[in-house]
Formats: structure tokens, sequence, C-alpha cells
């Protein structure tokens, strides 16, 4: 289940909204895609005491190791998303 949700306009990158999002979030882990993949949201999820799980951009200098077994739980996350996008456009018919 979401724990935050920001609705943005369609041109604004989601990696931009990350931080506010994260902040104050007490977990394990941060299960995000190759966009998120920034030096900011990396520290700041450090900083909280989260393992980052996502794989490096694959333009970048650095390639960091990341739990694939646990990143690949993401894709339940996407199917949650996809279901809500489903039954909204039966709502607005």
């Amino acid at each position: 289940m979401p724990v935050r949700l920001a609705v943005t306009e369609g041109t604004v990158a989601d990696a931009s909204q990350a931080l506010p999002l994260i902040q104050g979030i007490k977990d394990q882990c941060l299960l995000a895609d190759k966009s998120y993949d920034t030096n900011e949201i990396i520290a700041a999820t450090t900083k909280l005491g989260m393992k980052p799980v996502l794989p490096p951009v694959s333009n970048g200098k650095e390639k960091r190791k990341y739990d694939r077994a646990l990143y690949q739980l993401r894709h339940s996350v996407e199917n949650g998303f996809l279901e809500s996008k489903q039954w909204r456009v039966i709502a607005t018919r």
C-alpha cells in the first residue's frame, strides 16, 4: 500500500519528488527504479538508515551492487498502480 503520494504535472521528473516523500519514513529498504539513482537520494536513504535497492544507471561511473531478488518485488507495486489506473478509467467514463 502506498504510504505517501505526490501528484505533479507530466513534465516534472519523478526523482525530484523523492526526497520529500521519503523524509521521516523509517523502513529497511527503498525500492526504486533506475531513474531514482542520484547521489542525493542515495545519501538521504542511507542517512535515514535504509538500504537503497535500485539498479545503477547504465551510463553511471560507479556500478553499485544491489539485491536483485528484493528489487524484483517492485513488480508487485507496479501491478498495483496498473490496477488503480484501470479503475480510474472505469470511474471516469
